[in-house]
């Protein structure tokens, strides 16, 4: 038997671990980006 419980935490545990990687790769892009500008 699975609780519904566990079964929550670990999704909303998931959905942290996502927004934290996008945040990580947008921030990367942008750094990127500004590096880009700078030598225009």
């Amino acid at each position: 038997m699975y609780s519904t419980v566990g079964y929550e935490a670990e999704v909303k545990y998931r959905r942290q671990q996502i927004q934290k990687d996008l945040a990580k790769r947008q921030r990367a892009s942008e750094a990127r980006q500004t590096r880009r500008n700078r030598t225009r």
